[in-house]
């Protein structure tokens, strides 16, 4: 019964246990685990406390939580503004939460859920915090508005506005107050234009929130902006042209001059040199001519603005300059050109043509004849590249001409010839077969072999090669690439392998390996390998007499895996005892000499099974040396510019025989080569001159830590250097209609050795010119079609030296009748931007075309009556035909501008009018008279000046007039306008300068205006 009694109380326990935690009704049944603690809210690491107000958007939520096995927790989080929030974070299992996005003032509730890994869960209470309350916004004054100071009437002007700061981030944007009595701009965020009429503002800006329009900023300070009518500008007569005031006809001279715009504006400037049309607009101030007659000219120059093209200066003083007969100029022949005696087609080959003198001391230039159609532009450099396409003999000869006058050329040089040959063909190899598999091998088993070469020639052909057996089989003809080829005997025997390379190309260049011999049994029975060569320490292949040196073997293999021994043949009588394999072997050489060393291999196991000896390593005990190689193989032509290539060969080293050897090569030209890398034989070198270079070569040994001994010079091998003739294209029209002449340009072509050039056209319609010294040809094609206009050129004495020809120029011919499309609205510009009646604007019209694409003229009609005529239009590649026509209404009024154009060649073609410009003439103000007034007076004094006028404009309306007062070049006083001819004005200071103008305005249209008078100056003294 007590044990009965017992047992109920451990169990009253246990379960008492089980429940202390909470939560336990959802512990699963039957099981033992203990759910977990009550989440408690954890204030100390910083989780707002439970009720806490004031807090921040951006809290933590943070917790505590136990439980009593020791689980891992996860955690379900619930959050919101209502009673009871919604879950937002689920199966966490860190003990916090951030919330995003909160918002002032507002109370949000939140709790948290634990579970274990066995389902039992523990709810928290539900907590409780207010976010602190909104701050006010507030937006700092901006800055004064930034942008132009001065302006001009009817100038729209920009400013903008910064500075301000929301003190919440939120973005601002402005507003201006102009300063001129009127509203306020709207607000924008960007920067705001404004104009006004003459006079001096005061602008400010004022910010505001763009989230919250009514929290607004102060008035920042102010911004002074000065408007003025904007004044005529002026361009000051040029000086008289700088120059010669005698020269030669024909001799091209330079003259100078120079001009300033009221304005500050660039200028333009246009040459009349009395021979002709005065020269095009150009920037420059300077511009060169020659006179082609005898006689006396008068040299002037006009400069115009270059953003008022209507702006233009008087004509400048003339510069009186004579012109004589020129003296007879004579050019001698060049010497012959220089260049090798043979050269490698497809190679650069370099000529040089020197020697030509004028007579009057001028620079020359060369042109060359290459003998094979193409001939060169002139041109100053006497070294000039040719590359000839084909084998033979080429005849080649230089001209020259005066570089300042082109047509006087000298004769032609004395005539060379150039041989053109194939350039030899080279290849790098090995001699020897590289095989992976032993010589001796039983009948029926596959064994492979190899061997090593280049994959291409010199001249970058491909290789292929071809195995014979020695079975009386061959392979079949594989790339380089594939050169490792396998192959199975089928009867007992000795066989000699040998493997046969050549160019793919040219198939009589060939080389062929050394003999491998290979035997074959039906059952092998053991043997041992050749063994390697002979290898010493410390790359000791030439040692010191009477040193001790260590030598040891790689033994040959058994076939049968029997360990093996080795001996070596010193080459001088003298032969070591077997040792075991790769056991080093001392030696010390007591002679000099060259001694061929060999090793041999035998099975430990069966003595009398023994190798062949080895191939031989050479050991020099006597000092190097390297013969002299020969003359580098390489192109006999090339041309300038265009690498040349040459092999080194021929030298050998004593002591390494072909291997290790280093070339450089000397090109003739004064140009050596640094030493080339061993395996690096072929070289290029370019050529700047045309002529005959002879070059040369040396060898010397590279093995590491020698001497490095150097060979003699080699023989020279000759290259010539030669010339070419550059390709054409060809200029001209694209479109136009049929029976209409057209007239095409030759442009590009040249000789690089200078000499004069013939050119052809052809018109892509079966018709081509005949060679003509001319860069042009005309044309009529008589039928509609697109064709392809083509050029070439040649020389104009050596006629088989011709370019390519040139890529096609699309030629479209119409048999429809040609249109000329309407212009653009014209423009219209005046000084000031008010226009006058009596005051001359500027009409520019632009945009017509002749589908054709012939010269154009333009008629405008003014909207009174009256036209411009037609007048010839000027032609840019920027903005087409176009015309910059003045004129000046001669009555105030309301006027339409509209303009037509017509093709300058067949005036019967005629566009429609163009859309109408409507401008406004307002009356015009004469300028008042100087004004009068006293020459001086005292500080303190009031002076009265005075001015005459008529007092009306030309539309009779009355005038009024304002006085501007300065001080040494500074306005001081502007009075207002008045209907009076007179002002007075006190001066409170002293001055040798002062001065007063006078200005005129309408009165009814206040902001037609005369310009200022001259001043009138007059002294203040104390």
């Amino acid at each position: 019964m007590k044990k009965g009694l017992l047992l109920v109380g451990i169990l009253i326990v246990v379960a008492m246990l089980f429940g202390n935690c909470g939560g336990g009704d959802d512990s699963p049944a039957g099981s033992t685990n203990i759910a977990p603690g009550q989440p408690t809210l954890d204030a100390p690491a910083g989780a707002p406390a439970n009720g806490a107000t004031g807090v921040s958007l951006t809290p933590t939520l943070k917790w505590n939580c136990t439980d009593p096995d020791g689980d891992a927790l996860t955690y379900t989080v619930s959050f919101g503004t209502a009673s009871t929030p919604p879950v937002v974070s689920t199966n966490q299992t860190a003990r916090s939460y951030s919330p995003a996005s909160l918002a002032y003032s507002t109370t949000y509730n939140w709790s948290v859920k634990a579970k274990d890994p066995a389902g039992a869960t523990a709810a928290s209470e539900v907590w409780s915090f207010t976010t602190l309350a909104e701050p006010t916004e507030t937006v700092t004054t901006p800055a004064a508005p930034s942008g132009p100071a001065t302006g001009y009437t009817d100038q729209t002007l920009s400013y903008d506005a910064s500075g301000s700061v929301s003190n919440l981030g939120h973005d601002l944007e402005y507003r201006f107050d102009w300063g001129d009595g009127g509203d306020p701009s709207d607000w924008s965020p960007t920067a705001i234009n404004n104009s006004w009429a003459e006079g001096t503002y005061m602008i400010r800006a004022q910010a505001r929130c763009v989230d919250h329009p009514a929290v607004v900023s102060e008035w920042s300070v102010t911004t002074t902006v000065t408007i003025t009518v904007f004044a005529l500008e002026t361009i000051s007569t040029p000086t008289t042209p700088t120059g010669v005031s005698t020269a030669e006809e024909g001799e091209s001279n330079v003259f100078a001059t120079s001009a300033t715009s009221s304005q500050g504006h660039s200028l333009r400037y246009s040459y009349d040199f009395g021979d002709g049309p005065a020269s095009s607009w150009s920037l420059y101030s300077s511009m060169s001519h020659a006179w082609a007659s005898v006689g006396t000219y008068e040299v002037k120059v006009q400069a115009r603005c270059a953003e008022h093209t209507t702006i233009v200066s008087d004509w400048s003083p003339v510069k009186t300059v004579t012109i004589t007969e020129a003296a007879g100029e004579v050019v001698t022949p060049p010497d012959a050109p220089t260049f090798t005696d043979s050269t490698v087609i497809g190679f650069a080959t370099v000529f040089t043509v020197t020697g030509s003198i004028s007579s009057d001391g001028h620079p020359v230039q060369y042109q060359m004849d290459f003998g094979d159609g193409t001939l060169t532009w002139f041109a100053y450099n006497a070294t000039i590249y040719h590359v000839y396409d084909s084998i033979g003999t080429y005849v080649v000869k230089a001209m020259a001409r005066c570089n300042t006058h082109n047509d006087i050329t000298s004769d032609w040089s004395e005539e060379v010839s150039v041989v053109i040959v194939n350039p030899p063909e080279a290849l790098a190899y090995n001699t020897k077969l590289v095989y992976g598999d032993v010589t001796n091998g039983n009948i029926g088993e596959s064994y492979e072999y190899n061997v090593a070469h280049s994959s291409a020639t010199n001249l970058g052909d491909a290789m292929e090669g071809q195995y014979n057996w020695g079975d009386g089989t061959t392979s079949a003809w594989v790339q380089a690439a594939e050169r490792a080829q396998s192959h199975t005997w089928t009867a007992e025997g000795t066989y000699g392998i040998t493997y046969t390379g050549r160019c793919t190309i040219h198939n009589d260049f060939t080389f062929i390996t050394d003999t491998l011999w290979v035997t074959m049994v039906t059952e092998a029975t053991e043997t041992v390998s050749t063994p390697g060569y002979v290898n010493w320490t410390d790359a000791e292949d030439r040692p010191m007499l009477d040193t001790e040196i260590m030598y040891y073997a790689y033994g040959g293999a058994s076939s049968l895996g029997h360990d093996t021994e080795d001996r070596i043949s010193w080459g001088d009588g003298d032969t070591t005892g077997w040792v075991a394999a790769s056991t080093q072997i001392p030696k010390t050489w007591t002679v000099l000499g060259t001694f061929l060393m060999s090793r041999q291999s035998r099975c430990v196991e069966h003595p009398d099974i023994i190798s062949e000896w080895s191939e031989t390593s050479y050991i020099i005990t006597g000092p190097e040396s390297v013969s002299t190689p020969d003359a580098p193989p390489g192109p006999a032509t090339g041309t300038v510019n265009y690498p040349v290539y040459f092999l080194g060969t021929g030298a050998e080293s004593s002591w390494h025989g072909t291997s290790w050897l280093s070339y450089r090569f000397a090109w003739g030209d004064g140009d050596t080569t640094e030493w080339r890398d061993r395996l690096d034989t072929l070289v290029g070198h370019n050529y700047s001159t045309v002529g005959e270079y002879e070059v040369t070569t040396q060898a010397k040994c590279v093995w590491p830590g020698h001497t490095n001994p150097e060979s003699q010079w080699s023989l020279p091998t000759t290259i010539t250097i030669v010339e070419t003739i550059t390709g054409a294209y060809i200029f001209g029209p694209d479109v136009g209609p049929i029976n209409k002449s057209y007239t095409f340009e030759v442009r590009g072509a040249q000789s690089d050795v200078g000499h004069t050039l013939e050119y052809q056209i052809d018109f892509g319609d079966g018709t081509i010119s005949d060679w003509s010294l001319s860069v042009t040809a005309d044309h009529i094609y008589t039928v509609a079609g697109i064709f392809d206009v083509l050029c070439r050129a040649r020389c104009a004495e050596h006629t088989e030296a011709v370019s390519v020809w040139s890529s096609g120029h699309d030629m479209t011919i119409t048999d429809a009748p040609e249109t000329v499309s309407e212009p653009d609205r014209p423009t219209t510009y005046v000084s000031g931007y008010v226009y006058k009646a009596g005051v001359e604007l500027t009409i520019s019209i632009v945009g017509a075309a002749s589908d054709y694409g012939d010269s154009l003229e333009f008629e405008i009609d003014y909207g009174n009556g009256t036209t411009s005529g037609w007048v010839a239009a000027e032609f840019s590649s920027y903005s087409g035909y176009y015309i910059s026509h003045k004129y000046a209404y001669p009555e105030a009024g309301s006027y339409d501008i509209i303009a037509r154009a017509r093709c300058a060649t067949h005036t019967e073609v005629v566009s429609g009018w163009s859309a109408a410009r409507d401008i406004i003439v307002y009356e015009s103000v004469d300028i008042p008279s100087v004004p009068t007034g006293p020459a001086t007076g005292i500080v303190g004094e009031t002076l009265t000046f005075t001015t005459t006028h008529s007092g009306t404009c030309s539309a009779g309306h009355p005038l009024e007039y304002r006085f501007n007062y300065q001080q040494n070049y500074s306005t001081i006083f502007l009075s207002e306008w008045s209907t009076s001819l007179s002002d007075s004005h006190t001066f409170t200071g002293a001055s040798n300068y002062y001065r007063v103008n006078v200005q005129a305005r309408c009165s009814v249209n206040t902001f037609v205006t005369s310009t200022y008078t001259e001043f009138h100056v007059f002294t203040i003294t104390e």
